[in-house]
């Protein structure tokens, strides 16, 4: 595989994690109203979406090197501009 073929697969790794990890604080957020412990719900969602995400770039850092974790970086900061601009927002809520 050629190394822009490496890089583009990195990028669209980085949008599937970036996927998982707001599309989770998304759900997290959204079923807080019917939590019985809103705060370890939070805890947990956020130890285990940032434990998955960081073991994710840290694989890639030592693997790929910096060329592929900033291709895994930028696939990740375009799913959440992209889950911003698809999610539905609060009533009221700012643009």
């Amino acid at each position: 595989m050629t190394e822009a073929g490496g890089l583009l697969l990195c990028g669209l790794a980085g949008a599937g994690l970036g996927g998982l990890f707001y599309g989770g604080l998304w759900l997290t957020v959204r079923h807080l109203g019917a939590a019985r412990h809103p705060g370890l719900r939070v805890l947990g969602s956020t130890l285990l979406r940032s434990a998955g995400a960081l073991i994710v770039f840290a694989m890639t850092l030592r693997i790929g090197g910096a060329p592929a974790t900033l291709a895994l970086l930028v696939g990740f900061v375009v799913a959440r501009i992209a889950l911003a601009v698809r999610l539905p927002r609060r009533a009221g809520a700012p643009r």
